[in-house]
């Protein structure tokens, strides 16, 4: 077989590899295959996978509800993830027994936007802080011109507030989609994760060139919603939880129970922050 023969034969084959199907390297755990397909395309979310905003919704839903005589916890902090605002709302009404006491919609939104400003203007227009090792990979990936997307639940109001710090890496996302006020997705209800998979399957359409397989497409997920939304999409997922957000074992017993859902394989890990993402384990150039 001449040099060129292998190299055409090369560049049809998946990636080998000999790392054990399951393992845990330095903290976090990864789901290796012995064949995995190279990326084409990484979908970011924006909170709590590019900039820090969940510290910031912990800390404004926290005064909220003070405000109503409520305390917030992690319990609810979960159950709003991956939901519109308006969503969002609606749980924490309905699971704080609010809405019994005829606490609306647009009183809480009415004392939640205040706090959202001063927080915003607590800023000064420089926006909320970027998470570890999301600019590094995000220049990384356009450099090698690697298609990138932002698939989001803000809205087109809110969004240009949040990103004062990371404008420019925005700009390097091929396809962006602000589900809070695209008409072209529509809402979930009572859980997110039909609505979250409808903004994926958005931002794969909008994709210009179209990935040849879901499973060539890498989702960068922070929240547990957003991880089954991806995995029901057809899309791999890389998980990056804040571990502040969970109580002790609940992320190794969310992952099992994954890992046991995820018929297809296509949960390939979960890391602690993007600083232990590894490029080349999806195919994709190295650092």
């Amino acid at each position: 077989m001449n040099l060129f023969i292998f190299i055409k034969l090369f560049q049809k084959t998946t990636i080998t590899t000999f790392l054990p199907k399951k393992a845990f390297y330095g903290g976090f755990t990864i789901n290796k295959r012995f064949s995995l397909k190279p990326v084409q395309s990484v979908i970011f979310d924006l909170d709590g996978v590019i900039i820090d905003s969940e510290t910031v919704y912990y800390r404004i839903n926290e005064k909220s509800l003070a405000h109503f005589g409520i305390n917030y916890s992690l319990e609810l902090k979960h159950g709003q993830m991956g939901r519109k605002l308006s969503e969002g709302v609606g749980y924490l009404l309905e699971a704080t027994k609010l809405k019994e006491k005829g606490v609306k919609p647009e009183d809480y939104l009415k004392v939640y936007k205040t706090f959202f400003k001063e927080e915003l203007d607590s800023t000064k227009g420089s926006g909320w802080p970027l998470l570890c090792g999301a600019q590094k990979l995000i220049n990384h990936l356009n450099q090698n011109k690697i298609q990138l997307s932002l698939c989001t639940g803000s809205s087109s109001k809110e969004f240009p507030k949040k990103i004062g710090k990371c404008k420019e890496l925005i700009e390097k996302m091929n396809t962006i989609v602000l589900s809070g006020d695209d008409p072209e997705v529509k809402e979930g209800k009572p859980a997110p994760d039909p609505y979250l998979v409808g903004i994926l399957n958005v931002t794969i359409r909008r994709m210009h060139p179209q990935p040849s397989h879901q499973n060539n497409i890498l989702v960068l997920e922070d929240s547990i919603h957003g991880v089954h939304s991806a995995l029901s999409a057809g899309c791999r997922v890389c998980w990056i939880p804040q571990k502040q957000f969970f109580i002790p074992g609940e992320l190794e017993e969310l992952e099992n129970k994954i890992r046991k859902e995820d018929d297809r394989k296509l949960f390939e890990e979960r890391i602690n922050s993007l600083n232990d993402f590894i490029p080349e384990r999806y195919g994709l150039p190295k650092f």
